[in-house]
């Protein structure tokens, strides 16, 4: 049930931040094609836009979860169970910061590849 819930919220998170991520997209006239007015730049900057909006919410979310992490660990007064959820939960916490970093720097690679390709 857990993990249908975090599939939907996820699902929730991520698909507005796709659409906003074209917020520079300009509608074509009337008659034209809603393909035929894209560029390459245009699909560079949906990329790089994707992606500043990933980053914000995987941030937002990271804060989050590490701070209920150290919430936990504070509030667990010596118990042995509650300290090794809260350490869990720190280390998920960071290794899911790390991959999100790893995630961001290969759309960064990506992006400036077609770019180099492109010139």
């Amino acid at each position: 049930m857990k993990k249908l819930l975090f599939l939907f919220l996820s699902i929730l998170i991520i698909l507005p931040s796709v659409v906003l991520a074209a917020n520079n997209y300009i509608a074509p006239p009337p008659g034209m094609n809603a393909l035929d007015n894209i560029t390459a730049d245009d699909v560079v900057m949906i990329i790089i836009n994707a992606r500043n909006w990933f980053a914000g919410i995987v941030l937002i979310i990271a804060v989050g979860v590490v701070l209920f992490g150290a919430y936990t660990y504070m509030t667990a007064g010596g118990d042995d169970k509650k300290v090794g959820l809260a350490r869990k939960i720190l280390v998920n916490a960071v290794i899911g910061i790390v991959v999100a970093a790893f995630a961001y720097g290969i759309v960064s690679l990506v992006t400036t590849a077609i770019n180099e390709f492109r010139s």
